[in-house]
């Protein structure tokens, strides 16, 4: 089971309504990952039961699969849940998109995508 004292946390990397997300290396190999940390005291019980189940199912999904961001780990600590996961260096299909912002998306890629997210499945 991981532990805060494992990672050594650096940048933020992005924030949202409930948490944010950090850049952190494991300290076991110094592999590059992500952390969601997430507020549960500013969570309704829904939503802390919602995270829950986040976690439960990146658990379920993350099988080795080339095509899908692995879950690498979580815990509780001080009222907070850390989501570990890869760390994915040339970003997801949401920052493709803006990055191009009114640019076309080659017909080519587009398949590219959609084959790859088919392969996720």
């Amino acid at each position: 089971m991981s532990r805060r004292v494992d990672y050594d946390f650096g940048d933020q990397l992005g924030r949202g309504s409930f948490g944010v997300v950090y850049m952190v290396t494991r300290r076991s190999d110094a592999r590059c990952c992500v952390c969601k940390e997430i507020a549960l005291t500013k969570m309704s019980k829904r939503a802390r039961e919602e995270a829950n189940q986040e976690v439960s199912l990146l658990r379920r999904v993350s099988s080795g699969s080339d095509y899908i961001v692995q879950y690498m780990g979580s815990f509780l600590e001080d009222d907070h849940l850390h989501i570990i996961m890869e760390f994915c260096e040339r970003g997801d299909l949401s920052q493709f998109l803006k990055a191009r912002e009114t640019q076309l998306v080659e017909e080519q890629v587009v398949w590219k995508f959609v084959i790859q997210i088919a392969l996720g499945l």
